[in-house]
């Protein structure tokens, strides 16, 4: 029987609930969200299972959506990125990030960190950028 990690996150009046073994993700208002519990069984199954019996779901990787600048404004993108939306990732939040996948990945034993500088045009957040990627290559 398969177990799953609900990932409950809060969002201004609402929850995004996350389950990732099951790609699902849903917007749930607040009063809700608290009748949704920390694990579930697998989606055949209606019961529920005791969350200390599972462990924590590990990532070994991340896209660090650095901008939604772009410069090129493709007529394919489906993202309407452009000149007027100018919203970049703080280095902070890229470090902490990547803080997060380099202990999940030392804790499996392994020595190999995925991650995908992604955004509109992710060079527009070129400091971000380099200062992600030096961190990440003395993190591990």
């Amino acid at each position: 029987m398969d177990k799953h990690r609900v990932f409950k996150i809060p969002e201004k009046d609402n929850f995004i609930v996350f389950i990732p073994t099951l790609s699902k993700v849903y917007l749930v208002p607040n009063d809700k969200a608290g009748s949704i519990p920390d694990f579930v069984q697998n989606e055949k199954s209606n019961s529920f299972v005791d969350a200390a019996s599972i462990p924590d779901y590990q990532f070994f990787g991340t896209n660090l959506i650095l901008t939604n600048n772009c410069n090129l404004s493709c007529v394919y993108c489906y993202g309407s990125y452009g000149p007027s939306k100018h919203i970049t990732m703080k280095k902070e939040i890229a470090f902490a990030a990547i803080d997060y996948i380099s202990k999940c990945v030392k804790k499996a034993g392994r020595n190999l960190i995925y991650a995908n500088m992604f955004g509109g045009e992710p060079t527009q957040a070129w400091d971000i950028m380099t200062s992600s990627l030096y961190y990440l290559r003395n993190v591990i």
